[in-house]
């Protein structure tokens, strides 16, 4: 008891010290003998002294009550200490007789409780001074034991719901993230680890809060016993990033939407993603009609309008004044009392609208309303609407403006792949440098420049399908290097500035055949190099075939005149030799002694007058005198001729099959054709060969007809002229289509072009070899022509013909000729003959197939009629050599490669030539 814990006194009625042991020393640092007999109370402070004499008044009143409390005593030293001090009142107890004190210093304790007290109460107010949500919880149940204030001010929940509601922050998380929320929570807290979160948490009046919370775990004995944490609200900076990566999403469907309707609703999504936008659309305005259109409009209520003129509504508002409205109930009143607006369509609840502007322009208006009261707007949507609605804008205009260079882009491609002329883009691989010397530069041409884009057209004239087939190709696989005319016309096109019109290239398709093209092209320069070409070019191939067929019908016209005009002078002589030998004929009778001298020379005139027929068959002035005929006695009668022609070293073979048929014909013109051959044969033998003529009937079938274009099944008579000629070499082969080409040497004489043959009515041009047909590129497509480069025909009506006509019928009946009941036709229509490969059709008798042969095959018909679809007109070509069996009679004459002169009527009728 002398050295407890606590001091001990032993006090009388009037407070005096009867006793204490030696702690009072160690408390107060009085000595024992000083306190016994000491009153107590001259050591309390004097601020306490009147409590401490009212709980002493109380012990003494109260026996067997103990009393408690704490006063301040002066110790030895002078320094008040605080004493928590316990009295009761045992002077009654015999075995006492006193007032039994026990007092302990409290003064350390004290001054740490107050000094822990102030450090809680700055604590707690640092806690509730922080805009963020404090908290402690179980690390097992989640349930919070403390939060501070601040959840209230946050998410408007009393703090008592958060501590008393067990399961309250797993129910108030947003559905989308309570899952993961918990569960990572749960994972990182068995780890211990201290963790972040961000989620969002429903306040109580329903918006959705972003939240961060930063975690840390208090374990116990090894095991997570408590979780302290902070939650910081970050609702304003996700909006931030929402609206930033709005703006974004806005940009990149204006670059990737496939049109402005698919744009527009990428929009809507978007907007839909930062604020309730269930009623959307957006006006659009156009200056030049001052109408609004809606061009997208999505409402639960409302419906959408045609284009309209502007008129009073809250979008025509925000369109005037340029500034976004917040139309609430209370607002949408006040701007109709000043009949700023006028209800159009369904009345909404709350109406947000921004304008769309474009460098402060405004395009149109995007809006967003609501019918309920759940859904209210607030600065804050206006403030995100007006932020987007840049972005919205100018992707608008963006894609209004794509899309009209996308229909002005598909307009001029249509316009580019409908032109039949070929229009091309070149390209360099290279850029050439414009001050470069021209050679080089033309070097260049042939060495970088490569197609790039052209239309189909340019394709086809080249013989390729499609553009993609001859995209890529150089420049130099389609004009020939080594023509001179296609280097000067580069050298043109440099010195001329990269620009030319209306020139001439010479080319090669894509099967190597020639082709002449009228470009016009265009060159782009740019930083002094010439980096690309545009142009256009027109096939005129036919055309310039066509020129040069012209200039050769020409001189082939003016021949004919000559000859012409020899035959008529001669026909005149000829008349005086006639008339006089039928004077001496009549003078001499029948047995005068110069009878058949006279004869004779009648004899040679009339054959003089047959040769004069053919040089008027070729001067195309004779009048055509078709009649039915013998093949066999018109071959029959001109075999002394042809032999007289051939020569010596040229053996002539006939074979006339008995009993042909008879054709109708005009026996001068077949009588021509025959000989033109057998000079063309004889041309073709400088050495001698053998020439054989032969005719027979013959039968075309069905099969026959369906490989070979006009013919009909029936019975014809055929005539065919083979011989054994040196024919021709591999290049006279090659340019045997082309214009003007000449299979003789120039220095030859030329025969006379055979006269040509005209099939009315479904026949068609011999052929040589078998009856197989092939179509020369260059002709053109079949059909009726109504003209033609040989409309200036002597034929034609003209008053002059007539009178040549009848001069012509005189002098006929001059010379014996029966005269022509009437006139032929004024105009033929012609058609290009067409050459053949040889077949397995055999050669006449006598006559080997193989290099040193050709056959030249006429197939004459009668008897039928066939239907008028059939009726075609076609000319026998004064050229007809096989392209790949040598030596083919001609029947035309060395300037007749392919061309034909004028068609005259041969067989008429019923009659056909194959």
């Amino acid at each position: 008891m002398e050295h407890g814990s606590d001091a001990i006194a032993l006090l009388d009625a009037a407070g005096t010290t009867l006793y204490t042991n030696q702690t009072a020393t160690r408390v107060l640092g009085y000595p024992v003998d000083e306190l016994i007999g000491r009153p107590p109370f001259d050591l309390v402070h004097p601020d306490d002294l009147s409590r401490a004499q009212e709980l002493f008044g109380r012990l003494l009143s109260h026996r067997a009550e103990p009393v408690a409390a704490q006063v301040r005593c002066r110790g030895r030293d002078g320094v008040y200490r605080l004493l928590d001090v316990v009295a009761i009142n045992r002077l009654d107890d015999p075995a006492v007789g006193a007032i039994v004190a026990s007092y302990r210093d409290i003064t350390e304790r004290h001054r740490t409780e107050a000094e822990l007290q102030q450090t809680e109460l700055r604590h707690s107010v640092l806690v509730e001074s922080v805009q963020a949500i404090l908290w402690r919880s179980d690390a097992r149940t989640f349930q919070f034991e403390f939060v501070s204030h601040e959840a209230e001010a946050l998410l408007g929940y009393p703090v008592e719901r958060w501590t008393t509601e067990p399961t309250f922050w797993l129910d108030h998380v947003h559905a989308d993230d309570r899952d993961w929320a918990s569960g990572y929570c749960h994972h990182e807290t068995e780890l211990l680890r201290p963790h972040e979160m961000e989620y969002r948490m429903l306040a109580a009046n329903g918006r959705a809060v972003w939240l961060r919370d930063v975690i840390r775990v208090l374990p116990e004995q090894g095991r997570p016993r408590w979780l302290v944490g902070v939650m910081l609200d970050i609702t304003a900076r996700k909006r931030a990033e929402q609206v930033q990566d709005a703006t974004y999403r806005i940009a990149d469907a204006a670059n990737t939407a496939p049109d402005f309707p698919t744009l527009l609703r990428r929009i809507h999504e978007i907007v839909s993603e930062l604020m309730p936008a269930k009623n959307f659309y957006i006006a659009v305005f156009d200056p030049a009609t001052e109408t609004l259109s809606f061009p997208y409009f999505v409402d639960e209520v409302d419906r959408q309008d045609p284009a309209r003129p502007l008129r009073k509504g809250l979008t025509e508002y925000v369109l005037r004044t340029g500034q976004p409205l917040l139309a609430t109930p209370a607002v949408y009143e006040s701007l109709v009392a000043r009949g700023e607006v006028e209800l159009i369509g369904a009345p909404s609840i709350d109406w947000l609208g921004v304008p769309l502007k474009v460098q402060d322009q405004t395009i149109g208006v995007a809006v967003i309303q609501s019918y309920t009261e759940g859904v209210r707007y607030g600065e804050q949507e206006r403030d995100i609407l007006e932020f987007v609605s840049t972005q919205v804008a100018l992707a608008i205009e963006r894609k209004r403006t794509e899309d009209a260079l996308r229909r002005a882009e598909e307009r001029y491609r249509a316009f580019i792949a409908q032109s039949t002329e070929g229009i091309w883009r070149f390209e360099m691989k290279r850029p050439l440098a414009v001050d470069l010397p021209t050679e080089e530069m033309i070097e260049r041409f042939f060495l970088d420049s490569y197609l790039a884009e052209c239309n189909d057209a340019m394709a086809q004239i080249h013989g390729f399908g499609s553009a993609r087939e001859i995209a890529g190709k150089r420049l130099a696989e389609f004009l020939v290097r080594s023509d001179p005319r296609n280097v000067e016309f580069l050298r043109a096109f440099a010195e001329s500035g990269f620009r030319l019109s209306d020139v001439e290239s010479h080319e090669v398709d894509r099967e190597g055949r020639p082709k002449i093209f009228l470009n016009n092209l265009i060159g782009v320069v740019e930083d002094g190099h010439l980096v690309r070409a545009w142009g256009s070019q027109r096939d005129i191939t036919e055309r310039r075939r066509l020129e040069d067929q012209i200039r050769q019908s020409q001189k082939v016209e003016a021949v004919g005149r000559l000859a012409g005009g020899i035959a008529h002078d001669f026909n005149n002589i000829l008349t005086a030799i006639l008339g006089t030998t039928q004077i001496l004929e009549n003078e001499l009778g029948p047995d005068g002694r110069h009878r058949a001298e006279v004869e004779e020379i009648r004899r040679a005139a009339e054959r003089a007058a047959d040769l004069t027929r053919q040089l008027l068959a070729y001067s195309r002035r004779q009048v055509l005198a078709p009649r039915a005929l013998d093949l066999n006695v018109v071959v029959a009668g001109l075999e002394p001729m042809l032999r007289r022609l051939i020569g010596e070293d040229v053996e002539l073979a006939t074979r006339l099959a008995p009993g042909v048929a008879s054709v109708e014909a005009d026996p001068g013109q077949l009588g021509q054709v025959i000989v033109n051959l057998a000079i063309n044969a004889r041309d073709a033998m400088p050495q001698g060969g053998k020439l054989v003529i032969e005719t027979a009937n013959a039968e075309l079938d069905a099969a026959f007809a369906r490989t070979h274009a006009g013919a009909v099944p029936g019975a014809y008579v055929q005539l065919s002229v083979s011989d054994t000629g040196i024919g021709m070499d591999g290049e006279a082969e090659r340019r045997l289509h082309l214009a003007g080409h000449r299979s003789r040497p120039r220095h030859h004489v030329p025969d006379l072009p055979a006269a040509e043959l005209r099939r009315p009515r479904g026949g068609r041009a011999a052929r040589p070899g078998d009856r197989t047909r092939r179509r020369r590129r260059d002709d053109p497509p079949r059909g009726r022509r109504r003209g033609g480069p040989h409309a200036h025909h002597p034929r034609a009506h003209s008053a002059r013909l007539h009178g040549a006509r009848r001069r012509q019928r005189a002098r006929r009946a001059a010379i014996g000729g029966a005269p022509r009941s009437a006139d032929p036709p004024a105009a033929h229509r012609r058609r290009h003959a067409r050459n053949e490969r040889p077949g397995a059709h055999p050669p006449p008798h006598g006559v080997a197939p193989g290099p040193q042969s050709a056959v030249y095959v006429g197939i004459f018909g009668g008897g039928h009629r066939p239907p008028r679809s059939a009726r075609s007109r076609h000319r026998l070509p004064t050229k007809a050599v096989h392209p790949r069996r040598p030596g083919m009679a001609c029947a035309g004459g060395p300037e007749c490669a392919g061309r034909g002169g004028r068609s005259r009527s041969l067989v008429r009728r019923r009659t056909r030539l194959y």
